[in-house]
């Protein structure tokens, strides 16, 4: 992993969706997730931005066999007509640093976005949730809670955010038991200990 420090970005969403043709089945894969699956990226659509209803992301065009996954991504599994098809979908975001367009899959170490969803429970001083993108792919909820050596919420303890976003301070360190990533998020940039 790089040890290089790494200046965050505020993703802005925009008013489109993503999305893909999916196809999987429960059958053992010694690939990364277990079973077989395949995802195809294809299309994209405008979504106005607020929209909670799936009704205009999951219109189910007529998409020809020809255009969906026919094999498993990890192994080469060659999908039976019948494995399940999914449309899947990816809301669309744009780095307020440099303009281009990406979805919260694919964002790089240093993306900050604001998670509206987790603000009831979750939010800052205030009033809004934010998830920063580490340098180990981790998706880090800046507002939530941390966690014990053991995995286990500690109440009384999490971080401390100062600052706009991108440019956040937040105290204490960040460490991340499951990767072992362990750093700092300082004037809104994320730095490994």
């Amino acid at each position: 992993m790089n040890r290089d420090p790494v200046a965050c970005f505020l993703l802005e969403e925009v008013p489109r969706v993503r999305r893909g043709l999916r196809r999987y089945t429960s059958d053992h894969c010694d690939g990364p997730v277990g079973y077989h699956n395949s995802r195809r990226a294809h299309d994209e659509i405008d979504y106005p931005l607020g929209s909670i209803g799936i009704d205009a992301i999951m219109d189910r065009p007529q998409i020809p066999d020809e255009e969906w996954p026919d094999r498993c991504d990890a192994c080469g599994y060659w999908f039976p007509d019948d494995v399940a098809r999914q449309i899947t979908t990816c809301r669309v975001y744009r780095r307020a640093d440099d303009g281009s367009l990406t979805t919260l899959r694919t964002a790089p170490a240093g993306a900050v976005w604001r998670a509206e969803w987790l603000e009831p429970r979750r939010a800052g001083p205030d009033g809004r949730a934010y998830v920063v993108r580490l340098p180990d792919g981790t998706d880090w909820m800046v507002d939530g809670p941390s966690y014990d050596e053991r995995g286990e919420e500690a109440a009384l303890h999490g971080w401390t955010r100062t600052g706009e976003a991108p440019r956040f301070t937040v105290r204490p360190s960040i460490l991340i038991h499951r990767t072992g990533w362990h750093g700092y998020l300082t004037n809104g940039v994320l730095e490994s200990v």
